[in-house]
Formats: C-alpha cells, structure tokens, sequence
C-alpha cells in the first residue's frame, strides 16, 4: 500500500465572497456580490482547512447575490461566512511501474479534494502500490470533464533531501507556519538560492559540462546563447578530436581576442580538425551572450566542442525541482527566517533563524574550497609537458610556420 499527501488548490487568488444570510438548508445561497461565481465551476462554502468547510457545484445564480447550488449542503453556515470559487473538486491520480512510462488511473480515483483538512492536503491510498511505482496526478473539473496540468512524477521511494517538495514539507510541519502559502515560502527558496549566487558564484555546483555540439565545417564560431543558453562565464573548453582510430578529448588553450584576431587573419589559412586555442567573441542580433571561437577553423562535422563554465541556477517552481545548492537546511532556514521576518513580525524566532542562516554560507563557504591534492613545489609532467597538456600546437615545421604565418 501507498499513502501520499497532495496539497490542495490555492483559492487565495480566485473570486471570494461572503454569506449575506444564515445558511440552514436548501440549494440556494444568500451571498454578498455572486459575480465572477460561474456555472459549472465550484464554491467552496468555508475557509479552507476548517472543519465543516465543503464544496458545491455552481448550477445557476440571478440577481446580483443569489446562488443555487447542485445539492444542499451537511452543515449549517452562519453570516459572513467566506466562500470561495474553485475550478476544480477532484483530483485524478495515475501510477506507472517505471518513470517515463505508460500512467493509468489508480483505484478510487478521481479523488474529492478534501477542503476541510487541516493540513490543507488530500491523502491519497493507493491499496496496489509500493515503493517501485511512480505516480502523478492533476485536477479535475468533474461536471465539464476538464483537467488540469499534470504534476512533477513522485516515485515511491518519496522526495530527495534536495526537492523542493520534501524542503516545502519541513517547513510546513511547523504548527506556526502551516498557513503560509506554498508560493511564499518556494519564493523564499529562491531567494536563498539567489543569495548564495550572489555570494559564491564560482562555487563547483554552479559549474557544469556543457552539452557537446559537433563541429560545423569551415564554422570557427559557435552560438553560446544558441547552445549553452545558461552560460554566464566560463571555467575552460573542451575539444573532441576524431579520426579514424583516434578519439581524444583535451582542453584548448586560451587566447586573448586581439590574438584571436591575429590567428585567423590569413584567409587561406588551411582548416584543421585539430584544434588548439579557443576565445570569447562578442555577442550580436542572432546570440546575446556571443560565440565560442575555436582555432584552427574545422574541416569536418566529426569532433565536438564542450564548455565547462559558470552558469545561474534556474528558478524552483514546483515539488519535483532539485535544488543546486547542497544545503535543503539553508533553504529551509532561510524560509523560516522570512516567515518570521516579513509576516509573522516574530523578532525572536527571526533572529534565531538568521543564525541559523549565517551558520549554512559559513558551511557552503568551506564546501566550495577547491580540492587540493598532495603539497608539492613543482611536478614534472615530462618531455613536451605542455604541448601534452593543452595539445600541440601545431603540426606544421617551424620553419613552415614562420614562411607562411610569422
């Protein structure tokens, strides 16, 4: 068996309204304005999250503050209480044996949404599953048949450390914050995120190798914003040499541009698959962050140029996403922190979770030291030690070289 949470639609941003009148029976409601309250959508008749809270389909209305509803309502509702639209009143949940697979629907499901749960969640049982399935789900409109977007998958082994969903739940389990809104605090997630950035943007995890592109023939240019669309700087570039037998991958050389410009001046320069300089050539209309230029220009489509560079971490806006940063404790302090600061105006808990804070930049801080290996003063790396390292640079006789080029 497997038993889940899903937390329920925000209705904080739909149509509310109010009860102009006490509620004992009936289909119809008294409200103060019912505008925006369409048919074939939903009320929730309640605050959500409070016991007797419940939902009703919106059959009709006339007037300026009459509803009717498809049935009457189990519980009495005094004046002034809130009602609120909702596009949806169920949930469809589906599971799949692997993650990229064929999902179908799960028995008992479509699910009621559970409005009056004080967790503001739904608990879904699955009596079929266990930890090798995946599942995900969306809302349902079930008097138009309409759904909505699907989630992120949850595999049956539960969230990461790292997801923003297992961060969002620890959060949550505070009985102080339980009524924050999930939007506010992945907001603060972000936040701490863009600090860190902020902070330590050469930090190793926001370093990474970048998706190899094939060489082009007669092409020394590559689109960086065409490419590597999250590039910010670069660390070094990697090149792919193959021929025949030979498959190698070995760092180029930089070069500034002016001598960049100096290389390529000979128009008849022969082109080469074996490469040995890269730079960075300004940006125009067609790549905003500009072009990874290579020397010399390739003459085949049969190697590939790999950046490793710097790049910003992409927002966090739902339960699947993985956090960059190894801290889920900063992320969820941070959030904290905020909660206390900017809506509950708690100076004390505020203060104790800015500490808290302090304490996880002083970590990640020792976190992004480079590795060092064993102490030396120097270390041999052989005859032709450079050129072994960074390629040869060239494969033209000096004396060619200098007839031809110098």
């Amino acid at each position: 068996m497997a038993k889940f949470k899903i937390y329920n639609p925000d209705l904080s941003r739909e149509e509310r309204t109010y009860l102009e009148a006490d509620y004992s029976s009936g289909t119809s409601l008294t409200v103060r304005n019912n505008e925006g309250l369409t048919t074939n959508y939903f009320v929730v008749v309640g605050e959500p999250g409070q016991e007797q809270t419940e939902l009703r389909q919106i059959t009709g209305s006339s007037g300026n503050d009459t509803i009717t509803i498809s049935s009457a309502l189990r519980f009495s509702h005094p004046k002034s209480t809130p009602v609120y639209l909702s596009r949806w009143d169920k949930w469809a949940v589906e599971r799949s044996a692997t993650q990229s697979g064929t999902y179908a629907g799960i028995t008992d499901s479509p699910f009621n949404i559970e409005w009056d749960d004080a967790d503001l969640t739904t608990t879904i049982i699955d009596d079929s599953g266990d930890t090798t399935y995946f599942w995900k789900w969306r809302p349902l409109n079930s008097a138009t048949s309409t759904y909505g977007t699907y989630s992120d998958v949850l595999p049956g082994t539960g969230l990461g450390r790292l997801q923003v969903g297992y961060m969002l739940q620890q959060v949550k389990k505070n009985s102080l914050v339980s009524h924050i809104k999930d939007e506010d605090i992945v907001n603060y997630f972000n936040d701490f995120q863009d600090l860190v950035y902020e902070k330590m943007p050469d930090a190793w995890w926001f370093t990474k190798r970048g998706t190899a592109v094939s060489t082009v023939a007669s092409d020394y240019d590559y689109s960086v914003s065409g490419n590597w669309s999250d590039y910010v700087s670069m660390k070094y570039f990697l090149y792919r040499y193959v021929s025949g037998d030979i498959d190698i991958t070995y760092p180029l050389t930089w070069v500034p541009l002016i001598e960049f410009y100096n290389l390529k001046a000979d128009a008849n320069k022969p082109e080469d698959d074996y490469v040995k300089s890269w730079t960075l050539l300004p940006f125009d209309s067609n790549s905003a962050k500009g072009y990874l230029g290579i020397d010399p220009t390739p003459e085949s489509t049969s190697n590939y140029v790999i950046p490793v560079y710097n790049y910003a971490p992409s927002p966090l806006d739902s339960f699947g996403d993985t956090a960059v940063i190894p801290s889920s404790k900063g992320y969820i302090d941070y959030a904290f922190y905020r909660i206390f600061d900017e809506i509950m105006n708690d100076t004390t808990n505020a203060d104790k979770y800015s500490v808290r804070v302090e304490a996880s930049l002083r970590g990640l801080r020792k976190r992004m030291k480079k590795q060092s290996g064993q102490p030396e003063f120097a270390r041999f790396r052989g005859h032709r030690g450079f050129s072994r390292q960074f390629g040869e640079q060239s494969r033209v006789s000096s004396s060619d070289m200098r007839e031809l080029y110098w």
